[in-house]
């Protein structure tokens, strides 16, 4: 804990390491929890929030622009066998899954500790994923990012519409972003459950099948995050939560 300033040219090299394995697919569990704490310390003493945010997530953002995305919008109304080729080339993912989650929970353990300088990466990452010219990749990490915020910071409240960005991502053809927008919206309101669970079960009973797997997805985040760390206001939904999952408990989407 000591303050003492850590020269930047000294720790680089070190730090390029640490950034080739967060990439890595084994980096779980203390490992992860290490290097997170190396990060933290490093913004302390070395570098900025804002300059290891971006070494974070450059490996993803090096892929700015997804080769298909605006061309498969505006070709395959002439050529509709191009479709398939260009959505499979799209969803092939720049890193392994783990890093994504990796990068991600990096991030937000810095933001927590920076939550001033952190709304310029907040508002892109939501940007983003409002931007048909970004990757599969991209979107991904932008989602994982803000989800794994939400555990600490409310931003289903203090982000406008990004309840709705995480719905609307759940008709896209890729699995991988239907998958991180469920996990995203469990928790993008986990610091203000009284708001965000009945806003979860109001979706759940006007959703068709497919939409109500991800939105059940969403709410089982929050009830496994319990197992972590208590959540008082949780409580208070048990009951509602219970008739939920009563009624779609023999779902035929599985």
């Amino acid at each position: 804990n000591n303050q003492t300033h850590i020269d930047k040219d000294q720790i680089q090299p070190i730090l390029n390491k640490v950034l080739e394995l967060i990439l890595s697919p084994l980096l779980q569990g203390t490992a992860l929890d290490a290097v997170i704490e190396f990060f933290c310390a490093l913004v302390s003493q070395s570098i900025s929030y804002e300059e290891l945010v971006k070494l974070l997530i450059k490996p993803i953002y090096s892929q700015q622009k997804a080769t298909t995305s605006t061309a498969a919008s505006t070709t395959n109304d002439h050529h509709p066998h191009q479709q398939q080729p260009q959505q499979q080339q799209q969803q092939q993912l720049v890193v392994h899954r783990q890093a994504f989650y990796s990068i991600a929970k990096s991030f937000a353990s810095l933001t927590v500790a920076n939550l001033k300088e952190s709304a310029y990466f907040i508002k892109k990452f939501q940007e983003d994923l409002n931007d048909s010219k970004c990757s599969d990749s991209i979107k991904i990490l932008a989602l994982l990012c803000l989800g794994e915020t939400g555990k600490y910071t409310d931003l289903a409240q203090s982000s406008s519409n990004l309840q709705q960005i995480l719905l609307d991502i759940f008709s896209s053809q890729s699995d991988d972003l239907r998958t991180a927008a469920s996990y995203t919206l469990g928790y993008i309101g986990i610091r203000n459950l009284n708001s965000h669970i009945p806003f979860l079960l109001s979706e759940i009973a006007r959703s068709q099948t497919k939409r109500q797997y991800l939105l059940l997805h969403s709410l089982r985040e929050i009830i496994a995050y319990q197992n972590h760390e208590n959540l008082p206001q949780l409580d208070e939904h048990i009951d509602s939560i219970w008739r939920t999952l009563f009624a779609h408990c023999e779902c035929p989407e599985e």
